[in-house]
Formats: C-alpha cells, structure tokens, sequence
C-alpha cells in the first residue's frame, strides 16, 4: 500500500494532515493571560494596604544625624575670560571673596570647573 492508497489522502489516523508537513507556528497565550489576571487580583488587593500608614515607635539612640549633602561650588569660565561663580558673573577683584561667601554658606568643599 502506498501514501496515495491510504484513506483520507495521505492523512494519519488522527487528522493532523501528514507526519513532518508543517508545524504549528501559534502561541498559546492562555497561560500568559492567566498569570496576569493573577498578578492584577493581587495588585488590585495589595494597593489599598499599602497607602495605610502603620504606626510604630522607633527606638531612642545617641547616633548624630547623617551629614546633608552639600552642593560644590561651580566656577564657569565663558571663551572670553569672563568668570561666574553659580550663575552670578564677579569682577576679577572679588573672585576670592565670593568663593569664601559661598563656602561658609553650607557648600562642599569641591570647586567644579567648567568651560
């Protein structure tokens, strides 16, 4: 008996057409809509108690506070010599008096230069 003499046309017994013609190239996207109707059940439960504040009493130390991060102080140089410390232009004269303001004033120690 050959392919040609099987009933069907070359079919299985099955009725999946013939052993090796092609492949089902689909995706089954079940499972992946399953999983996020799950993960949106469990978002949609789990916001309303995360807004709620949970009271609680921290214990008392001696630590010191952590430092602030200071801002450094940036010193632009423009293409024709002119100088600005953080946006304001200064006068050759008061460049060391305005940097000394603006250290006291709760900047880092850092200079950044730019051009």
């Amino acid at each position: 008996m050959g392919m040609g003499s099987v009933p069907g046309g070359g079919r299985n017994l099955r009725g999946r057409g013939r052993i090796g013609a092609s492949r089902i190239s689909e995706i089954n996207v079940t499972p992946m809509v399953d999983v996020m109707r799950g993960l949106l059940i469990v978002f949609m439960v789990a916001a309303p108690v995360m807004t709620m504040g949970v009271p609680i009493t921290l214990p008392k130390t001696d630590a010191q506070a952590m430092p602030i991060e200071r801002k450094p102080i940036t010193v632009t140089v423009a293409a024709d010599g002119t100088l600005s410390i953080d946006g304001a232009q200064v006068g050759t004269a008061r460049q060391v008096e305005h940097v000394s303001a603006l250290a006291v004033e709760g900047t880092d120690h850092r200079l950044d230069v730019r051009d």
